[in-house]
């Protein structure tokens, strides 16, 4: 009985390190989690079109890349996608604090708002730091 707990409690332990192991990746690779936004995104206001499964997919995927791509090479794409990661998330934590009755769902809104709009502009000027060391190297 106590190595069914102890494979149990490995287990577990596997489970929650690999949880956290992605959410820091997300938190410190922002171009990611807002090319996931966008186009999670897409899924989301598509889903009520009839539309094949797999071509949602790829097309999620093509957004995906585009907008990683596109952050990294061009300045204003990575002020409009920072802008609507932030929009979205705002809208997420908004629908899921929608039936709380404690507080307004205005506040998790804002604070994610927030939150998600100082870690792209963390994100972006720490890349900016690198890229003109790397310039005057």
């Amino acid at each position: 009985m106590g190595s069914v707990i102890a494979i149990l409690f490995f287990m577990a332990r596997i489970i929650i390190s690999i949880h956290i192991k992605a959410i820091s990746f997300l938190i410190k690779r922002i171009d990611v989690t807002n090319g996931l936004i966008a186009g999670s995104s897409f899924n989301i206001l598509t889903a009520n079109i009839h539309m094949n499964v797999w071509v949602r997919i790829v097309i999620a995927v093509a957004i995906i890349i585009g907008s990683i791509l596109l952050q990294h090479f061009f300045k204003p794409a990575r002020i409009v996608f920072g802008i609507l990661s932030s929009f979205f998330l705002g809208l997420i934590a908004y629908a899921v604090f929608q039936e709380n009755t404690r507080f307004s769902p205005f506040i998790p809104m804002g604070i994610a708002f927030l939150l998600s709009g100082m870690l792209n502009v963390l994100f972006w000027v720490r890349i900016g730091l690198k890229e003109t060391e790397a310039e005057e190297d």
